[in-house]
């Protein structure tokens, strides 16, 4: 059962499916974290590539999770994250660009 003390990492892909299903649904009357998939992520992001997103993700510089060979990101984490990096695009750089 998912709870609020479950840990992300206990997750299997079948919960995470499903909190999917939950988050993307419009009759839940939920307010659940918005669990994004990769495509998701690329356009709350700004558009990024799919290059860039798994780059990015490889070294450690856009909170994600990875399951089951996926990968899934929860969307205030990275609105968070955004802010932290000053609403900046990603880019394979170190450097990156202001919108």
């Amino acid at each position: 059962m998912i709870n609020s003390q479950t840990k992300v990492s206990d997750l299997t892909v079948a919960d995470l499916e499903t909190i999917l299903v939950l988050v993307t649904s419009p009759d839940t009357g939920q307010h659940a974290a918005m669990l994004l998939d990769t495509r998701q992520a690329r356009v709350f992001l700004g558009g990024i590539s799919k290059h860039a997103l798994y780059y990015q993700c490889a070294h450690n510089r856009i909170p994600h999770v990875r399951q089951g060979g996926r990968l899934y990101f929860f969307k205030d984490v990275l609105l968070q994250w955004k802010i932290q990096n000053g609403w900046q695009h990603v880019s394979l750089s170190s450097q990156t660009q202001p919108v």
